[in-house]
């Protein structure tokens, strides 16, 4: 981040904020037998169900995220560490 002025407490407060909160986020995805489910916390705090009836299509894609996108994205920590919490 650059900064060319001196920064308040609070615009220090602010960007620590957003980025404890990026830093947070976590999407847990499920597949049920009445539809898929999404979370992505802290932002949902239950689930959010996206009925079949609802999804046009569906197909089983090939992921190649070097070549699609240019990579992962970013990780911070262990890569369980977003599937082992309890919400």
């Amino acid at each position: 981040m650059l900064v060319l002025r001196p920064i308040s407490w609070v615009g220090l407060g602010i960007r620590g904020a957003v980025a404890g909160l990026v830093y947070s986020l976590c999407l847990k995805t499920e597949v049920r037998a009445d539809g898929i489910y999404l979370k992505m916390w802290p932002l949902h705090r239950s689930f959010r169900r996206i009925p079949w009836a609802k999804i046009e299509r569906y197909e089983a894609k090939q992921y190649r995220p070097i070549r699609e996108f240019g990579g992962w994205g970013i990780r911070w920590g262990t890569r369980e560490a977003c599937l082992q919490r309890t919400w």
